[in-house]
């Protein structure tokens, strides 16, 4: 496994672990008399995550990147893919 590859896995790992640690907090706070310092801590938490999921959407874009200007075989297709879902993902919360 290349340097790279295995940074890009260790980062979506943390996202997707403090992803749910955070949901879980949430959760915990929703089903219990909760208190305001614990939301703030639950929007901290999300906060974490949302930088750790663009620094994985970072890393992926620069090796996308690297691709297309190496040109590697299938690059120009993995672009177009990775359009196509970021209009999918966004048009929706418009």
């Amino acid at each position: 496994m290349k340097k790279v590859d295995a940074l890009a896995l260790a980062v979506s790992l943390v996202a997707v672990i403090g992803a749910s640690l955070v949901l879980a907090f949430v959760l915990s706070l929703g089903t219990s008399a909760g208190s305001a310092s614990g939301i703030s801590l639950a929007v901290l938490g999300q906060r974490v995550v949302a930088a750790l999921l663009l620094l994985a959407i970072g890393l992926a874009a620069v090796r996308l990147a690297a691709r297309l200007r190496s040109r590697k075989f299938g690059s120009r297709l993995l672009a177009k893919l990775a359009g196509i879902f970021a209009v999918v993902g966004v048009v929706p919360g418009c």
